[in-house]
């Protein structure tokens, strides 16, 4: 029987293999060279994809940064456009608020003024005045008689 078996074996071994079926989907290998058996078909778009679709992959990735470059350049250039923009108004109110600080200190300065009048233009020293001047005309008359 093993004699048989031998025979049989060394027969099929010059044989080429023949009723071998293609492979039409991946099958996942466990032997000591793991990895993944790949249909024909599949391995031969794999490799076109490598030769084709990946440099064109690589040259719309190269435009795309350029692009994105170009947007953040001009991006940029807006913000600080707006911050120059920002700071010019900002100078503007600084300035327009010192002029109203030097108008609101003057106006607060007329005002005190306009409260505090001079002695002269003050009803109470007149009155005064007239008590000091009526009261020295009554002695004045009192003692005379």
């Amino acid at each position: 029987m093993t004699r048989a078996v031998l025979a049989l074996a060394i027969l099929l071994s010059g044989v080429p293999v023949v009723l071998a079926e293609p492979c039409r989907t991946a099958v996942e290998v466990e032997t000591p060279c793991a990895g993944l058996l790949v249909p024909r078909a599949e391995a031969l778009r794999a490799l076109r994809c490598m030769r084709e679709d990946l440099p064109e992959c690589i040259r719309q990735l190269v435009k795309e940064r350029e692009t994105c470059a170009s947007d953040l350049r001009s991006a940029n250039d807006i913000a600080e456009e707006r911050l120059a923009d920002c700071r010019r108004r900002a100078d503007a109110d600084e300035a327009a608020y010192a002029l109203c600080s030097d108008e609101v200190i003057r106006l607060a300065n007329e005002t005190a003024a306009a409260r505090n009048p001079p002695l002269w233009k003050s009803p109470w020293l007149w009155a005064g005045v007239g008590v000091v001047v009526g009261g020295v005309a009554g002695y004045a008359i009192a003692s005379a008689f």
